[in-house]
C-alpha cells in the first residue's frame, strides 16, 4: 500500500533529522559527479598493452571493479578483466598483467598490499582514489594516479571511482565505451533522479523500501546485472543495516533456490527483487518465467527492479541508481542513519 501524503511529508522531515552525513544529497549529485569523473582525467593513459587486467578494490571500490567487468564483458573488449578482493595477487599474475588498485580513501590495506606486491613483481600498475597513502605510493614509484573525489563515504562515490576507472582504460585502449553510449547511460541517471530523488507517491525506489521494510531481501540477477545485485545487497548491509541474500540465474536454480521449500510463515517474510533487462538472452528470460511459475506456487512476494530504457551502461547504472536511494529510503523507515559504519570503522581500528 502506498503511503498517505502525511506518511511522505513525515519521512521527508525525518530524512532530514536522521541523514546527518548527508548520503541522500550525495546520491543526488551521481550524475553530475559521473559526467566531471569521465571528463576530468585530462590527458592520462596508460602505455601498456597487457594480456590481463587485474581491478583490485574491497567495499565499494571491489564493486566498481565488478562494473568494469560487466561492461568489458558487454564491449567489444578482448582483454581479460578480472576483480581481486584480497590483500595478495593470485600466482599466475605475472608481467602481462596490469594491476588497477582503486581505493577511495586510498588508505585500504589490502589494496595498498597487493599494489606493493605488483611494484615488487614489476608488474604495470595504476592507482585510483581520493589520494592518501595509494596516491603518495603511486607517486613515489612514478606510476599513474587518476585522482577522483570523495563525497561523504566512499559508498556514496561510486560515480566517481567507476567513471574515472572506465574513462583510463578506454583511454588506453584496453577497453571501449562508445560516446553514445555513455551519454545515454548520463542522461539515465538524471531520469532516475528525477523519479527517485524526491519523496513522492511514484517515488520508484521508495515503493521498494517500503517492500523491503516487511520482509528480508533476496536479490536475484542474470550474469549481466551481477555487479548492481552484489552493489545492492552490500548498501543493504552498510546503508539500511539490513540482511540480504544474493544470487544470480542460473547459479541461483543449484542452490539458493531451495529456500523457497522453507515452511510457509518463513516464506511469508521473502522478498524477492528481480534485477532483470528487457534484453536478456532467451535462456535467461525462460529460467526466470520457471522461477516465477514457482514464486507464485510458493506465495512469494516478488519486486522488479526499475531501470531507464538505454543502451547496457544505462540500463545498468541507473537500475544500480534506483536501488542505492531505496537502501537510504529503507534505513529512513527504520529510524537509522544511512552514513555511520561502526562495526567495520570497529574492525579496521583493531586491525591498524
Amino acid at each position: 500500500m502506498a503511503l498517505s501524503k502525511q506518511e511522505l511529508s513525515d519521512l521527508e522531515q525525518r530524512l532530514k533529522a536522521i541523514d546527518k552525513m548527508g548520503i541522500k544529497a550525495d546520491l543526488d549529485r551521481w550524475p553530475e559527479l559521473a559526467e566531471s569523473s569521465w571528463n576530468g582525467l585530462g590527458g592520462a593513459r596508460l602505455d601498456v598493452r597487457p594480456g590481463r587486467v587485474i581491478v583490485v578494490g574491497m567495499g565499494g571500490s571491489g564493486i566498481t571493479g565488478d562494473m568494469l567487468r560487466s561492461i568489458s564483458d558487454e564491449s567489444v573488449s578482448k582483454t581479460m578483466l578480472t576483480v581481486l578482493k584480497d590483500d595478495r595477487l593470485p600466482a599466475w599474475a605475472g608481467r602481462d598483467t596490469l594491476v588497477i588498485g582503486i581505493s577511495c580513501s586510498g588508505n585500504t590495506q589490502e589494496t595498498l598490499s597487493v599494489i606493493a606486491q605488483a611494484e615488487r613483481q614489476g608488474m604495470p600498475y595504476a592507482t585510483v582514489g581520493s589520494g592518501g597513502a595509494l596516491e603518495a605510493f603511486s607517486k613515489a614509484h612514478g606510476k599513474t594516479h587518476v585522482k577522483t573525489q570523495m563525497l561523504s563515504t566512499p559508498r556514496s562515490s561510486m560515480p566517481a571511482m567507476l567513471f574515472a576507472s572506465l574513462r583510463l582504460l578506454c583511454s588506453s585502449g584496453i577497453m571501449s565505451v562508445d560516446d553514445a553510449a555513455l551519454k545515454e547511460a548520463i542522461a539515465a541517471m538524471k531520469e532516475t533522479r528525477k523519479n527517485a530523488g524526491s519523496i513522492s507517491e511514484a517515488n520508484k525506489s521508495l515503493a521498494i523500501a517500503e517492500e523491503l521494510n516487511k520482509g528480508t531481501p533476496i536479490i536475484l540477477s542474470s550474469r549481466r546485472t551481477a555487479a548492481v545485485g552484489e552493489r545492492f545487497r552490500q548498501s543493504l548491509n552498510e546503508t539500511s543495516k539490513a540482511n540480504a541474500t544474493f544470487n544470480h540465474i542460473p547459479e541461483a536454480f543449484h542452490n539458493t533456490v531451495d529456500i523457497f521449500d522453507a515452511p510457509a510463515e518463513r516464506r511469508a517474510d521473502y522478498r524477492t527483487i528481480m534485477l532483470d533487462l528487457d534484453d536478456d538472452s532467451a535462456e535467461i528470460r525462460r529460467r526466470r518465467d520457471v522461477l516465477g511459475e514457482l514464486l507464485k506456487e510458493r506465495n512469494v512476494k516478488t519486486v522488479q527492479a526499475p531501470y531507464e530504457r538505454s543502451q547496457y551502461l544505462g540500463k545498468a547504472l541507473s537500475m544500480s541508481y534506483y536501488l542505492e536511494y531505496a537502501t537510504v529510503y529503507l534505513a529512513i523507515m527504520r529510524g537509522i542513519d544511512p552514513g555511520p559504519v561502526p562495526a567495520v570503522d570497529f574492525l579496521k581500528s583493531r586491525l591498524k
